[in-house]
C-alpha cells in the first residue's frame, strides 16, 4: 500500500525528517459537489480495511490516504459495515492535491502576520501615567505611605492591616 501523501511531504534535509506542518490535500468544493452522490457501501469483508475499500473503488490501493481525508476518517477502526465511503473518480484526485506554491505563500503570510509589531494601548497609557503617584499607577501591593504589615496587638498577630491604605 502506497500513501501518496507521504511521498509529497517535504523532507527537511538537515534533520532528515518530514515536514508534517504542510497539508497535501485541500478540499475542492466544486469537484466534491459534482460527485456528492458517488459512494460505496462498506460490506462485511471491507470493515476496518481502507486498503480493500480503495482496491474495490480504484482497483489499486494507492489512494487510501485520500479516501481517509476525503471522508474525515481518523481511524480505520471507524470503517464499519454499512458505512458509506464517498469517493471521486481517480482522474479528479489530482484536483485535491495542494499547490505547493500557494500553500507556501499562505504559510509565509501567517508567519509574517504573527511577527508584526503590535501596539498595546493600555501599556502606553500605563507608561504615560507611571510618573504620577496615584493609586492606579502602582501595583496593588505597593502603597504611597510606608507601613508595618505585621503587627502584634492585644495578644493577636495582625497581618496586612491597612494594606490597601484603607
Amino acid at each position: 500500500m502506497r500513501f501518496l501523501e507521504l511521498e509529497n511531504l517535504d523532507l527537511i534535509p538537515v534533520l532528515e525528517i518530514y515536514d508534517l506542518s504542510k497539508v497535501n490535500y485541500v478540499y475542492n468544493d466544486e469537484v466534491a459537489q459534482r460527485y456528492k452522490n458517488l459512494f460505496i457501501t462498506v460490506s462485511p469483508g471491507l470493515e476496518m480495511r481502507i486498503d480493500l475499500v480503495c482496491q474495490e473503488i480504484y482497483e489499486n490501493n494507492d489512494h487510501c490516504d485520500f479516501l481517509l481525508l476525503y471522508n474525515n476518517i481518523d481511524s480505520m477502526l471507524n470503517i464499519r459495515e454499512g458505512a458509506e465511503i464517498k469517493y471521486v473518480p481517480i482522474n479528479d484526485i489530482k484536483s485535491f492535491m495542494r499547490n505547493k506554491a500557494s500553500s507556501n505563500r499562505l504559510r509565509e503570510t501567517i508567519l509574517t502576520r504573527r511577527n508584526e509589531n503590535r501596539v498595546d494601548v493600555n501599556r502606553i497609557k500605563y507608561l504615560s501615567t507611571r510618573g504620577e503617584l496615584d493609586v492606579n499607577s502602582l501595583p496593588p501591593s505597593v502603597t504611597e505611605r510606608d507601613y508595618n504589615p505585621v503587627k502584634y496587638k492585644d495578644g493577636k498577630i495582625i497581618i496586612g492591616e491597612n494594606i490597601f491604605g484603607v
